[in-house]
């Protein structure tokens, strides 16, 4: 249950939480973060674009390539990654609830930050919003450091963040900065058809 305690930033200006909660009269379009290190990883990626195509309001119009990518924060298994572009007439707390209960649907337990997870879906920004609250912030604060979110993003667009930065800037930014993570990150190919072995890292 979606529980909001403050007013929410939107296109610069604080207004009333409601806000937040208003379907947009015209579709705009979001880019969505999905990943998983549990069990068939290229499953749970699929099944979770399958529960986003049947959702309402919400239309796919892209979709990346799969990266695997080391786990940032914590040990353990490899991440499967991949963005994903959508037209969706829905709030962004809406598609906020909408994306969170597609996680619990598909085994999604919540345990804290950085941890292996069978999906996990992350709002990472929708055209036009710039919003502050205690449940969700746009852009996703994490997004601009992360190439296993920028490196598939810049697949489908290179939209300018709240900061005036691309995603492609920020890209060849954290490549420079951060070539570990650099090393890291590995173009496993479209995800109609790649393959997930039990044991593999």
């Amino acid at each position: 249950m979606i529980n909001l305690q403050h007013d929410l930033r939107v296109a610069g200006r604080t207004v009333p939480a409601l806000r937040g909660l208003i379907p947009f009269g015209t579709p705009r379009t979001a880019w969505l973060g999905l990943g998983s290190n549990v069990g068939d990883r290229a499953r749970y990626l699929r099944r979770a674009v399958e529960e986003l195509t049947a959702m309402s309001q919400v239309q796919i119009t892209k979709i990346s390539s799969v990266y695997k990518a080391d786990p940032v924060g914590t040990q353990g298994r490899s991440f499967f990654n991949l963005a994903v572009e959508i037209e969706t007439l829905r709030s962004p707390l809406s598609l906020l609830k909408a994306t969170q209960q597609v996680e619990y649907c598909l085994g999604r337990v919540r345990t804290g930050h950085w941890t292996a997870r069978t999906i996990d879906i992350d709002i990472l920004a929708i055209e036009g919003i710039a919003l502050q609250s205690a449940t969700l912030q746009l852009p996703h604060p994490f997004a601009s450091s992360r190439l296993f979110v920028l490196v598939p993003w810049l697949e489908l667009a290179n939209p300018r963040l709240s900061c005036g930065h691309s995603v492609r800037s920020h890209m060849e930014s954290t490549q420079f900065h951060d070539s570990e993570q650099a090393r890291g990150l590995e173009k496993i190919g479209p995800l109609e058809t790649i393959l997930d072995h039990a044991h593999s890292p």
